[in-house]
């Protein structure tokens, strides 16, 4: 009998130290398997949030180019108003130029052939009076042969008269026509200069009020090509702010659960570590209580 029960206590002795290490190797195992799952898990959470990050620096760097890419546009079609209101202006004052120098040419082909007209027509009154003067010689030449040739050439020296007379009459008559058309074309040369000084004026003013209504149809049509583009970028602002907002909520929402997942796991694992506390007293109590109805018969026998 006795043999028997140091055989019964070697062997608890044996069972309990093996239930010990069995227990302590599972709560090694156990430890282990958790230090892998913790470290499985910050190894994802590094992955996803790198992931995140990345995805938002590459949305952020779209954003970017994007908004680059509308100011560039807006730069450029800048620069080509800018030239083409100077290319305009270029061409607006070359053309006066040139309206001015062939208004100027003309002027001057019309005074040379104007200058050489006057000259000729004097040559032609210098000769008309040298010939006048030429015959008033003549006649007094005549006169006084007649006066020596007495009555028989009188009345040939009246016929002689009455055609020098005539042809006085039609020289003044063509003078008097050639000055009246000297005046008229100066009254003519007059008459064009003044309305082309009117006409000038009344270009210069349409001109004027032309350039006015552009500058206002042009500020107009400015102000609202300004007035969409505010409204594309406030639009494209409230878009881009709803994003990231919703990025952050995502995020927020996403961290919320991990933490709710890790807060579960530290409850569940402090309730199994209170199950595992009462249930290892429960067989300690049970282990002292059957030691101790053991002890107590062999305390009677000695």
């Amino acid at each position: 009998g006795h043999q028997q029960r140091m055989h019964y206590l070697a062997m608890r002795k044996a069972a309990v130290k093996i239930q010990s290490l069995f227990r302590g190797h599972r709560q090694r195992s156990d430890q282990a398997n958790y230090k892998k799952m913790r470290t499985a898990c910050i190894v994802l959470q590094a992955v996803v949030r790198c992931f995140l990050a990345v995805r938002r620096f590459r949305c952020l760097q779209q954003a970017a180019i994007k908004i680059q890419a509308m100011v560039r546009c807006h730069q450029q079609q800048t620069s080509y108003q800018q030239l083409k209101k100077a290319t305009q202006v270029i061409q607006a004052h070359w053309r006066a130029s040139q309206l001015t120098r062939r208004a100027v040419m003309s002027y001057h082909i019309q005074r040379g052939a104007c200058v050489t007209i006057q000259a000729r027509v004097r040559g032609m009154l210098c000769r008309r009076a040298y010939q006048n003067q030429l015959r008033a010689a003549s006649v007094i030449q005549s006169r006084w042969r007649a006066h020596k040739e007495g009555q028989r050439q009188f009345i040939a020296y009246n016929i002689q008269r009455g055609a020098v007379i005539t042809l006085q009459a039609a020289v003044r008559k063509w003078s008097a026509r050639t000055q009246y058309q000297e005046l008229r074309r100066a009254t003519v040369l007059l008459q064009a200069r003044l309305r082309g000084k009117v006409q000038l004026q009344r270009f210069v003013a349409l001109r004027e009020a032309t350039i006015s209504i552009q500058k206002y149809f042009r500020g107009h049509r400015t102000r609202v090509q300004l007035h969409r583009q505010h409204q594309a970028a406030t639009k494209l602002q409230s878009h881009f702010r709803a994003f990231i907002y919703q990025r952050r909520f995502s995020a927020q929402r996403k961290a919320a659960c991990i933490i709710q997942a890790h807060w579960r796991a530290h409850v569940e694992k402090q309730s199994a570590q209170v199950e595992y506390q009462g249930l290892r007293s429960a067989c300690i109590k049970l282990q002292t209580a059957v030691r101790r109805c053991l002890a107590v018969p062999r305390f009677r026998c000695l």
